[in-house]
């Protein structure tokens, strides 16, 4: 497919990422929403994602 941007893996590599980052503010907003969320501020998820570049 000659159609394709040339950084294709790498467009694809950045919408899972937004996917998972997305995923993972639903659940903070459903959580809290449910009274789970007891702590304030910003935590960072315990595993991370590798971007290839």
């Amino acid at each position: 497919m000659n159609d394709l941007p040339l950084d294709l893996p790498r467009l694809r590599t950045l919408e899972t990422w937004l996917a998972m980052t997305l995923d993972r503010v639903r659940q903070q907003i459903a959580d809290r929403a449910a009274g789970a969320g007891t702590t304030t501020g910003y935590r960072r998820a315990t595993t991370r994602t590798r971007l290839d570049h």
